[in-house]
């Protein structure tokens, strides 16, 4: 089964919570990082109309890291 958002919504997988090791080589345990919330785009859905009747398309793409 598929979901399909409507209009301007997204569907977000969140990451996991555990610990995390930064690109400076600082660790971050999972109790600080839970604090975080982040998120793989899933899906993206078709926009919003605007006031004159045409479709506005949602900037974000499937794969997208969100926060």
């Amino acid at each position: 089964m598929d979901l399909v958002p409507t209009y301007n919504t997204i569907l977000v997988r969140p990451f996991l919570v555990g610990d995390r090791k930064l690109s400076s080589g600082v660790i971050l345990p999972g109790s600080i990082e839970s604090n975080l919330q982040e998120g793989e785009v899933v899906s993206v859905g078709k926009g919003s109309w605007s006031s004159t009747g045409t479709l506005l398309p949602m900037d974000i793409q499937v794969g997208d890291v969100v926060v």
